[in-house]
């Protein structure tokens, strides 16, 4: 006895259920996967590779500047501190690299932070100069660029005083005729004040000669002027003088010469 072929409502029932159960497995599958730990994230920026950056060199000279780039240098580059120095006693030179090897064959380089401080002792400037005195007493006596940046290296060296504290001593130094104009506007931040000095220097500087004021120094070189050639003095010939005897003065008397 044959089989009756399935009929066109068996098979859809058929894929109905095949359907479900289908559904049934995604559904169990998202919900193991929902349960799992996740991952780290891990952002572009993370897996981009550090730029290779030069160490830089000590030769005695501006040495807070110093400390403060090859502590950026060696954070940056997540250097242990146990591998420093060696690492730095390939870019001294100079009289700091003398003081470095006598510090080195005395064993009185224990550490890096001590390292740092006995550098700073040795190459910065004392730390009972009255920094603060000397800010209070700095004027201009060149181009605003020159004043700031004569500022900028003291106050560097200040700690503990209030932005207003900074902003009044640079103000204070000013020639008279930028200082008027910079309060004028009176600016809070104290690269307002900067950018105030040098427009109006540069202001100055477009005026004609006549129209500056004597109280600001001039920030470019003036030509020296030339003093006009001296004309050659003129020399009176000297006529020979001749002694005439008496007979020859009698005969003059006679021709009527004398």
């Amino acid at each position: 006895m044959t089989t009756p072929p399935p009929s066109s409502l068996d098979l859809l029932i058929d894929q109905v259920s095949k359907l479900t159960a289908r559904i049934g497995d995604l559904s169990s599958e998202v919900a193991s996967i929902k349960h799992q730990p996740h991952p780290p994230f891990h952002s572009s920026f993370s897996k981009a590779p550090k730029i290779r950056l030069n160490c830089p060199r000590f030769d005695g000279s501006n040495a807070l500047d110093w400390i403060f780039a090859v502590t950026r240098f060696f954070e940056y580059h997540q250097t242990p501190e146990s591998e420093r120095l060696q690492i730095l006693s390939f870019y001294m030179e100079g009289p700091a690299l003398s003081w470095f090897q006598w510090m080195e064959r005395n064993n009185m380089l224990p550490s890096w932070k001590e390292f740092l401080q006995s550098l700073e002792t040795r190459f910065s400037p004392s730390r009972f100069q009255n920094v603060k005195g000397r800010l209070c007493k700095l004027f201009q006596t060149g181009s605003v660029l020159q004043y700031l940046n004569e500022f900028e290296g003291l106050a560097n060296r200040v700690t503990d005083v209030p932005p207003s504290f900074l902003l009044e001593c640079f103000i204070s130094g000013l020639c008279s005729d930028i200082q008027r104009e910079v309060l004028a506007f009176q600016p809070v931040p104290f690269s307002e004040a900067a950018e105030l000095a040098k427009l109006h220097e540069e202001n100055f500087n477009s005026m004609a000669p006549s129209q500056r004021s004597p109280s600001i120094p001039i920030s470019r070189s003036s030509p020296t002027p030339q003093r006009p050639a001296l004309l050659p003095t003129l020399v009176t010939p000297t006529i020979p003088f001749k002694r005439l005897s008496a007979s020859e003065m009698q005969i003059r008397r006679d021709k009527g010469l004398c």
